[in-house]
């Protein structure tokens, strides 16, 4: 592909090996090549980052967190699923001058692959979706796979998540986590964010909450599927924490668009 890289613009390859017809610059590992690189431009950015991981959800919630933020700050994110080793690092490079918040995905499907990741990166805000079987035939159970995503928020200020996930729970009880816990919960009124009742109609969903025990608030879904719901909830903590009103909340969830190619029914 290297040919087509240079019609397209490129003016220089990594490369393990020396190359005759174009410009090179000879490394010991291309992919820790661009991870490094990703990493050195992402601290000279200095922006805040998000880093979204979980089996399912990533993507949705990634760009609904973009449809939510960008009206008021700028926001750079991950194109498409752009999550893997690759991915991530071509994603942060993506990164401006005037970005304020980058929103990134970190997927994983071996063990030892979230430390890269997070060496990238470096959120400081993290956000689990979901567990789910993804990938599960790789680790030995599914606290284990539990135990590899978690590392990606070892030095965040902040992790948000569901306090209803009985495994997350217990991962994050022998994980020696010293950020701001910011959990949902449709059952523990003592959560950050509390549900406190979820109406579906014929196509939209209203979804009832109280933030930190003090704030209440509302708003209204255009989806009335239970992946879409949980999503949005994940979205509405973060814009919370980040100091949305929930008037503001309120009116950009009515105004959520799907997302191509997520929970997509296919002939």
């Amino acid at each position: 592909f290297i040919a087509t890289a240079f019609e397209n613009g490129a003016v220089a390859t990594l490369s393990e090996k020396e190359l005759e017809d174009y410009p090179y610059i000879l490394v010991d590992d291309v992919l820790a090549a661009l991870q490094h690189l990703a990493r050195y431009y992402l601290e000279k950015m200095k922006v805040d980052v998000f880093a979204v991981t979980g089996s399912n959800g990533k993507t949705m919630v990634k760009e609904w967190l973009y449809q939510l933020l960008s009206p008021q700050m700028v926001v750079t994110r991950s194109p498409r699923s752009y999550n893997s080793q690759i991915g991530v690092p071509l994603s942060v490079l993506l990164l401006s001058e005037n970005t304020q918040v980058g929103v990134f995905e970190a997927g994983i499907s071996l063990p030892g692959e979230m430390m890269a990741l997070r060496d990238i990166i470096q959120p400081t805000i993290g956000v689990f979706t979901s567990l789910g079987t993804a990938h599960q035939e790789n680790f030995s159970s599914i606290e284990d796979k539990c135990n590899e995503k978690i590392k990606l928020f070892h030095d965040t200020e902040a992790i948000v998540y569901s306090s209803d996930d009985e495994v997350m729970m217990q991962c994050l009880s022998q994980y020696d986590y010293k950020g701001q816990k910011l959990d949902w919960s449709t059952k523990k009124e003592e959560a950050a964010f509390y549900i406190k009742s979820i109406e579906k109609k014929d196509i939209e969903t209203t979804v009832s909450y109280t933030w930190k025990g003090q704030t209440e608030g509302q708003y209204k879904l255009p989806f009335i599927d239970d992946a879409s719901i949980e999503n949005s909830i994940t979205c509405a903590v973060v814009s919370l924490h980040l100091g949305l009103t929930p008037e503001t909340i309120s009116e950009r969830m009515a105004q959520l668009e799907p997302v191509a190619m997520c929970l997509e029914v296919k002939e």
